[in-house]
C-alpha cells in the first residue's frame, strides 16, 4: 500500500480517486480550497507547505487546476515543476492530470483556448524533464476527454455558459470510465508503467469534430 496526495479532492474526478485509493486501502491525504484544509493553490507559500507536509509520501496525483488567464503557466503546472524538482532521481511516482484538451486550441473561445495552450504546456513540461532528469521521479501524463460532471458539482469557470452548454449536448465519458484508469494504474505501478495516455470512448472523435468544426483550432 501506498501513501497518496491527491489535490482537488473535494469533487469531480478529484473525489473518486480520493475514494478508490480509500477503498484500495491505500493511505491517502486529499488537499482542496473547498474543504477544511482551505488550501489555495494559487498560494506559493501553501504549495511550498504542501510538499514540506507532505514530501515524504509515495505518490502524488496532481489534479486540482486553476488557470490564471494573466500568466503563462496555470498554478497546477507550477505545483508540478516543485514536487518533480523535489522528488528528482527518486522512485516516487506522479499521476499529472492533463486533457486532450492540449491537443488542438479552439480560437473562438478565449478562455478555452488558454486552456488548451496551459494544457499543452503541461505536457511539453513533462516531456522537458524527461529530457533532463531521466532518473526519476515516474510521471504518468494523463490526459482525458470531456466528461459527465455530477449535478451537484459547479460549472467550471473555464468555459464560457456558450461552450458549457455547448458541451453539455456532447457525448461523454462517466466520471469513473476514467477515474477507474487512473486508479488501476496507481494500483499497479510496480508491474506495469505508463509514461503517456490520452483516453477518450470511441464516440470522442465525432465529439472532437464537432467542436472544431463549430468554435475552430490553430
Amino acid at each position: 500500500m501506498a501513501k497518496v496526495l491527491v489535490t482537488g479532492h473535494f469533487n469531480g474526478i478529484g473525489k473518486y480517486i480520493y475514494d478508490k485509493c480509500v477503498a484500495s486501502g491505500h493511505t491517502v491525504k486529499g488537499v482542496d480550497i473547498l474543504d477544511d484544509t482551505q488550501w489555495d493553490l494559487s498560494s506559493p507559500e501553501d504549495r511550498e507547505w504542501l510538499l514540506e507536509q507532505y514530501g515524504h509520501y509515495d505518490v502524488f496525483v496532481n489534479n486540482a487546476y486553476e488557470l490564471d488567464l494573466t500568466t503563462k503557466m496555470s498554478t497546477q503546472n507550477q505545483l508540478l515543476q516543485l514536487f518533480l524538482d523535489a522528488w528528482a532521481d527518486t522512485n516516487k511516482y506522479i499521476i499529472s492530470i492533463g486533457s486532450t484538451a492540449g491537443l488542438k486550441r479552439p480560437q473562438k473561445d478565449l478562455k478555452m483556448k488558454k486552456y488548451s495552450l496551459d494544457k499543452e504546456r503541461h505536457t511539453k513540461l513533462i516531456h522537458n524533464w524527461r529530457k533532463t532528469k531521466p532518473n526519476g521521479p515516474n510521471v504518468c501524463n494523463f490526459n482525458f476527454g470531456f466528461y459527465v460532471k455530477p449535478d451537484n458539482e459547479p460549472k467550471t469557470a473555464l468555459l464560457g455558459q456558450d461552450v458549457s452548454d455547448y458541451v453539455s449536448q456532447l457525448d461523454r465519458a462517466e466520471m469513473h470510465d476514467y477515474g477507474d484508469y487512473i486508479v488501476n494504474l496507481l494500483n499497479d505501478r510496480e508491474s506495469i508503467w505508463i509514461d503517456e495516455i490520452y483516453v477518450d470512448l470511441p464516440d470522442q472523435d465525432n465529439n472532437r469534430n464537432r467542436f472544431i468544426k463549430d468554435y475552430g483550432v490553430a
